[in-house]
């Protein structure tokens, strides 16, 4: 009688709290398990405000972020980080936009703890590049002006650990390194104004140290 009633205030317990959209793990995972979080999110966001700062120490506007999902996959964390970078001052006013699609596979359980991590980038570069021009009759020289924009695929593997507190707060470490795919005669970019990302003709590398969020 008395496992009956307890049973019982369990149900009533929980399936209201997972109508209303709070995910808990089950009470047993494993024997040999315990359990590491009392609570499941699905979503969650991040920014890297170290790289705004860094950014505007070279007159230019830099920002990095992300978004995370892992309603999908419990083990896992699909990730969109992106990073946006324009000058802010200067004739050139390059711009750098970059997407990387992320797969991470948790080697520990439920979406926390250490991850490895492969990615698909997408990454675009517009630039001012001076052309050196001659007249053909008069035979004057100058350098013209010309805007480039340049679009790169790219695939890389990292490793990472990320911290998700049970209020929501998000936390995480990574380093990526990958090679881009096509334009690998295309003009460097410094890593000075694309932080955290160090960018080349033909490799990138990422290290985030300082990105924070929030889950829900």
């Amino acid at each position: 009688m008395k496992k009956t009633i307890f049973i019982w205030l369990v149900s009533l317990i929980i399936i209201p709290a997972q109508s209303a959209g709070v995910h808990f793990l089950p009470v047993i995972v494993d024997s040999n398990k315990n359990i590491t979080q009392d609570r499941l999110f699905n979503m969650a966001f991040e920014v890297n405000p170290a790289s705004i700062l860094v950014g505007s120490a070279y007159d230019s506007f830099t920002i990095t972020g992300g978004i995370l999902n892992y309603s999908l996959d419990r083990n896992a964390e699909l990730a969109l980080p992106f990073m946006y970078f324009t000058e802010l001052s200067g004739d050139n006013r390059d711009h750098t936009l970059i997407l990387d699609f992320c797969y991470r596979r948790f080697v520990s359980e439920y979406q926390k703890g250490f991850y490895i991590n492969a990615a698909l980038r997408i990454a675009h570069f517009s630039e001012n590049n001076d052309t050196y021009y001659v007249e053909p009759l008069s035979g004057e020289y100058y350098y013209r002006n010309n805007r480039e924009n340049i679009m790169k695929l790219g695939i890389g593997f990292g490793i990472g650990y990320r911290l998700i507190t049970r209020h929501g707060f998000v936390w995480g470490v990574s380093i990526t390194v990958g090679r881009y795919l096509n334009n690998l005669k295309s003009s460097s970019h410094s890593s000075e104004y694309s932080f955290p990302s160090y960018v080349s003709e033909r490799i990138y590398f990422d290290m985030e140290l300082l990105k924070i969020g929030y889950a829900f």
